[in-house]
């Protein structure tokens, strides 16, 4: 760099920022230079390690922002740590001229802001972090880059400018967002009424102001959601999710059965609860399939029709069946998708997992085969394909013969013959029952959590 753009460079903070004015570049000058500026990359080179300098960045940011003193230390070096490493990734691309940063990065800034929003973390520190970390970024570039002309001091400030409205723009509207929502927060008096009724406490005057009337009769819906692996990452703001799914589930209901039909619902699932009359059953399975689609979920759930006064008696079973439908998806392996469950099709099921002897006693029968843990899958497999053995062997990719083989090898190990109805039904109901753990270690698992 020549001597005369040495001098237009002064120290402040931890290293020199450039001090060159746009207007002091003519149009001539500038488009001269832009091809040099925009080819020089420095970015990648001094921002590389973006951990190391991430932490002396938050060490920084513990000694001249004040405010975020009052943040616990753990924070610092976790979450905001995190966070800076994801703004220098965005500040390399900026200050590289490499386009834009990904949908990614900026969702996780956002998503960080909501989480600072709500934990009351006032915005203007966060603001004045950002513009410290842009000038220590625009700092080190600046200082280790080479630069040769003021048309590239000038590239390099513009760059920094689109880097900081990125960030206070993202920031800012995140927390615009949570501040909005929580100014809208009312207790929900639709999860209210349906809470009420689960628990027989339901009044006239709550259902009024709900613009409900409480039916005689009710089909409960008990249900569970379960979304992909990738349906929410860590960019994503779990409440602001929850109330999104809530909210489509819910116009989807009243779509399909009008205003009466009420639930209290979150994003693992919840309880529906639709007027006898508004929707018949054959309806059901359709308005749960509509459920899963809003939610862009698999649903589990579970169907009884009972009297409004026998409503709190059967919602904590239902979901006790929901839970136990789930689990048997889980252990038989089976494909995970939307059905819909009558109370009687899971009421064997139901009382073969309830806790005591008999279901420790039927979980046991499967003991001998937890050290054949090929023969134990060939079981699941059979008994999950209605016990057919050609349907069987295509699902494990082996020859129906093996099939055959290994059922012998469990009757001889067990004592129960998986090819006889009455062993199908042993073996069948001790793999239910397993599902479950046994009752000491579960008060184990109960005491440790």
């Amino acid at each position: 760099m020549d001597e005369r753009n040495r001098s237009g460079m002064h120290g402040r903070g931890r290293g020199p920022r450039v001090a060159v004015s746009a207007a002091a570049v003519t149009p001539t000058e500038r488009s001269r230079h832009t091809g040099a500026a925009r080819a020089l990359g420095p970015a990648a080179i001094s921002l590389r390690d973006t951990e190391s300098l991430a932490e002396e960045m938050v060490r920084h940011f513990r000694q001249t922002v004040a405010q975020c003193l009052t943040l616990p230390d753990d924070a610092l070096r976790g979450d905001i740590t995190a966070v800076t490493v994801n703004c220098l990734r965005i500040a390399t691309t900026i200050l590289d001229g490499r386009g834009t940063p990904t949908e990614h990065e900026v969702a996780q800034l956002e998503s960080a802001a909501g989480r600072w929003a709500r934990d009351g973390v006032p915005v203007d520190v966060i603001l004045h972090a950002l513009h410290e970390g842009s000038r220590m970024a625009h700092e080190l570039v600046a200082t280790r880059s080479g630069i040769v002309s003021v048309a590239q001091c000038v590239d390099i400030g513009a760059r920094t400018v689109e880097l900081l409205d990125l960030m206070t723009t993202t920031v800012t509207m995140a927390y615009l967002r949570e501040y909005r929502a929580a100014a809208g927060q009312s207790p929900d008096p639709i999860r209210a009424l349906t809470v009420a009724m689960m628990n027989g406490r339901a009044t006239a005057a709550m259902a009024r102001e709900c613009g409900v009337t409480i039916a005689d009769r009710y089909h409960i819906l008990a249900l569970s959601l379960a979304y992909p692996a990738a349906a929410f990452g860590g960019t994503v703001d779990r409440r602001a999710a929850s109330r999104q799914v809530v909210q489509r589930i819910r116009s989807e209901l009243a779509a399909e059965g009008g205003k009466d039909v009420i639930s209290s619902l979150s994003l693992g699932g919840g309880t529906i609860l639709i007027p006898g009359t508004t929707l018949p059953v054959d309806r059901l399975k359709s308005l749960v399939e509509a459920v899963a689609d809003a939610a862009e979920a698999v649903v589990t759930a579970v169907h009884l029709e009972v009297p409004v006064d026998a409503i709190a008696e059967h919602s904590q079973t239902l979901h006790h069946m929901v839970d136990l439908a789930d689990r048997l998806q889980r252990a038989l392996s089976a494909k995970a998708e939307t059905r819909l469950y009558r109370f009687d099709q899971l009421a064997a099921e139901y009382q073969l997992t309830r806790p005591g002897a008999v279901r420790d006693s039927l979980a046991r029968r499967l003991d001998p085969l937890m050290a054949h843990p090929v023969l134990l899958e060939t079981l699941t497999v059979y008994l999950l394909n209605d016990q057919n053995r050609q349907h069987a062997a295509r699902r494990m990719y082996i020859h129906p013969n093996t099939i055959d083989h290994r059922l012998k090898r469990i009757a001889v190990i067990t004592g129960l013959d998986p090819a006889r109805a009455d062993g199908q039904w042993a073996l069948r109901a001790a793999l239910i029952a397993r599902t479950f753990p046994p009752r000491a270690e579960s008060s184990a698992v109960d005491e440790e959590n």
